[in-house]
């Protein structure tokens, strides 16, 4: 279904370039309906059943007779305006492309209850990769971002899904965007928004092509997040069928509630560095599933994946071989920064033999 838009606007040149530049690049995910007068504007709202209505800020009256049912943004010249009369503000002087994600939230925020895309039972190909390891200080976090850079390279379609408390997706990508982690979950727990459509339009993406969302505003929003909202998020995500991989990066936890979130990915990673208590931790956590397997409806440890990371051939040693399938390692990266060792870790070859 498209999303049907209209655009008030006087500049004539402006209003042309914009419903040519929606045509060419969104021309299967929206409809166009352009307007410079207000009264012919204000008779499609109605008779064209419209479900996002672009305003000039030329134009400031026309928000009054908006029907309630329909999304409404004022179009400005400044990206400082966030909102005019409590409508939303989107700068004309921008990427089409932020422009279109803008539009999808007004309609998200607006759509009556939530519509599950997926839900009538079709197949999701996308792959969970949940990394989240008992060995802290290994550098999960890297070889995470490290798999979803490997495998955009192999043109595969990436969102990289920091859940971590304190973790930030920034401090391995960048991309432009005005949404946040904080907007996705505001859309869980609401449960007034359209979901999907919320998603897809809070996502950036790194000039590297990983998609991925931005930190929360506060630490303390993440922390809200219910292992049924996280569920709930990967299972919306995955139905969509936007992406091939979720590389999932989350706080390690032997909880019930952390062990449903397992369970609904297809591969778990963790990382050792080698040394004798990061491989301790490894051994009581394996431990830990193999007693709560007996109560689950699926194995654990068939999922896990090891990856050995800042290993040393001096200090670090491995598990025996058959205690948890091994993926390979790398090396400390001595002087290097993170993304010189993210890039190092990219071009490893251990992240095809993820089972």
């Amino acid at each position: 279904m498209k999303i049907r838009v209209a655009i008030l606007e006087q500049d004539v040149g402006y209003l042309s370039r914009l419903s040519s530049a929606f045509g060419i690049k969104y021309g299967d995910k929206i409809e166009i309906y352009s307007f410079t007068d207000p009264l012919q504007a204000s008779k499609a709202l109605t008779e064209a059943k419209i479900d996002v209505f672009l305003v000039s800020d030329s134009f400031l009256d026309a928000y009054k007779d908006v029907p309630s049912r329909c999304g409404m943004a004022f179009l400005v010249n400044s990206s400082s305006v966030e909102s005019i009369y409590g409508k939303p503000a989107i700068c004309r002087f921008q990427k089409i492309d932020l422009i279109f994600k803008q539009i999808q939230n007004v309609y998200a925020e607006n759509a009556q209850g939530i519509i599950e895309k997926g839900a009538d039972g079709q197949t999701s190909n996308t792959r969970v990769l949940c990394f989240s390891s008992p060995a802290g200080g290994t550098g999960t976090s890297s070889v995470a971002a490290a798999c979803a850079l490997h495998l955009t390279s192999q043109n595969h379609r990436v969102l990289y899904l920091n859940l971590e408390r304190f973790g930030s997706s920034e401090e391995y990508f960048s991309g432009e965007g005005s949404f946040s982690m904080s907007d996705v979950i505001y859309s869980l727990k609401s449960g007034k928004a359209n979901l999907a459509i919320k998603l897809e339009s809070c996502a950036r993406r790194d000039n590297r092509g990983v998609y991925f969302y931005a930190a929360p505003k506060v630490s303390l929003d993440i922390m809200e997040l219910t292992a049924d909202d996280i569920l709930r998020l990967l299972q919306q995500l995955c139905s969509t069928n936007n992406y091939d991989d979720i590389v999932m990066d989350i706080d390690f936890s032997v909880d019930n509630a952390r062990l449903k979130v397992y369970g609904e990915a297809d591969a778990l990673i963790w990382t050792s560095d080698g040394s004798t208590t990061a491989n301790e931790k490894l051994l009581r956590a394996l431990a830990v599933f193999r007693i709560k397997e007996a109560s689950l409806p699926y194995s654990l440890e068939r999922k896990l994946n090891l990856i050995y990371n800042r290993f040393s051939n001096k200090s670090s040693v491995m598990l025996p071989e058959g205690t948890i399938h091994s993926l390979g390692g790398a090396p400390r990266f001595d002087h290097a920064s993170t993304a010189q060792v993210i890039g190092k870790l990219t071009e490893k070859d251990f992240f095809d033999a993820i089972e």
